[in-house]
């Protein structure tokens, strides 16, 4: 765990936590401090200490949500956070975030920057764009119908309401108002953990590398993707010191069923092993029409991530559609009938089982091969 910090007495009667443990237990007082041998709390006047090692969890108690701006910029080492403005000229970014110092970020930390803010009628469709790797950068137009339309080329620069990009040597002046948003090209998320997660008020994450804590500023100073940030302790909503991922590809299924809408008369286990999910690298999954498998999630895991959309190789498409089941319960459904990939971020809520499912209605089996690309449960 890569945590420094310095004593934060100042902190003492103004900020109530709750704090998990490895052990399962949990504690509330006032936050005193965060040093280098443990967090202490202050309970009733009386000194609580907690090793680092010990903690998983820090809430703040009866933390407010509070309504911030809907634009989110994606960070390459995994960072979500909702932005009040944005401008970038040549390879600096400048963030204006609400009541916080302005941040300086390089422009190659930066994955994405959703103008449009989540919203149920395009989150499939902007995070399969987004699970996309491209050499160039793609500009999203947002068109009538919810329709998200990618286009290839090169952000230049972002200045008021205009978003600069050069399509096929030309240069354009996007109105930020008709985009969903950018992604930049050459980049992905980082696949490697980050020892802290920070949340504020507003709702975003910060994956951090290491945090300071100082008596003489009531703040958190963050240091993230080649940048530092701090953050006003009156904004902080929780801190996990658990984190990591989890790839499906790379563990086995708790359970697998497969259905063929054909029915053939051929060892069950068998068509099972031909036809059944099969791992593509430690990072895709394949599953065909009929097929629904089942994964266990480890405590700890908070986010389940990922993409689908129809495998290459199939020429002709028919029907098809995707179940994500939690629990038994449906969460997540997205018909496919193209060749276009729609993303799934789905808060997992303390359940213990997530199950895949591929449906090929009534067309048959033909043609519902499905990759579900980078699966994936997150801290």
């Amino acid at each position: 765990m890569n945590l420094l910090t310095f004593v934060c007495v100042a902190l003492a009667g103004i900020l109530p936590v709750e704090v998990s443990t490895t052990s399962g237990e949990t504690y509330q007082g006032s936050l005193s401090a965060i040093a280098t041998d443990g967090l202490v709390l202050d309970q009733d006047g009386a000194k609580q200490t907690i090793s680092l090692e010990e903690l998983t969890g820090l809430s703040v108690v009866d933390a407010p949500p509070r309504t911030g701006p809907k634009s989110q910029i994606t960070f390459v080492g995994g960072s979500r956070i909702f932005a009040r403005d944005i401008r970038i000229a040549g390879e600096t970014a400048e963030i204006e975030l609400p009541r916080q110092p302005l941040l300086r970020v390089p422009v190659q930390s930066i994955r994405a920057i959703r103008f449009a803010g989540p919203a149920a009628e395009t989150d499939a469709a902007w995070l399969g764009i987004l699970e996309k790797e491209t050499r160039g950068d793609t500009m999203v137009i947002r068109r009538p119908g919810n329709r998200l339309d990618p286009t290839i080329g090169i952000v230049e620069g972002i200045a008021g309401d205009k978003v600069n990009f050069n399509l096929d040597g030309d240069s354009v002046a996007a109105p930020i108002d008709r985009l969903e948003g950018i992604i930049f090209g050459a980049t992905s998320s980082s696949k490697s953990s980050k020892p802290v997660t920070i949340t504020d008020v507003y709702g975003s994450t910060w994956l951090v590398d290491e945090v300071v804590a100082e008596p003489s500023s009531p703040s958190l100073e963050i240091r993230f993707d080649n940048a530092i940030h701090r953050l006003p302790l009156e904004l902080l909503s929780s801190i996990r010191w658990s984190s990591g991922l989890m790839m499906l590809a790379s563990v086995e299924p708790a359970e697998t069923s497969l259905k063929p809408s054909l029915a053939v008369n051929i060892d069950p286990a068998l068509v099972e092993s031909l036809l059944g999910p099969q791992s593509v690298g430690l990072e895709d999954l394949i599953l065909r029409g009929g097929c629904s498998t089942e994964y266990r999630i480890e405590d700890g895991f908070r986010t389940f991530s990922g993409s689908v959309r129809r495998d290459e190789r199939v020429k002709s498409a028919s029907e098809v559609s995707v179940r994500i089941l939690l629990d038994g319960e449906l969460v997540w459904k997205e018909s496919l009938p193209d060749a276009q990939a729609r993303g799934f971020e789905l808060d997992i809520n303390n359940a213990r089982r997530v199950t895949l499912q591929v449906d090929s209605g009534n067309d048959g089996d033909m043609g519902t091969t499905i990759r579900f690309n980078r699966p994936r449960l997150l801290k």
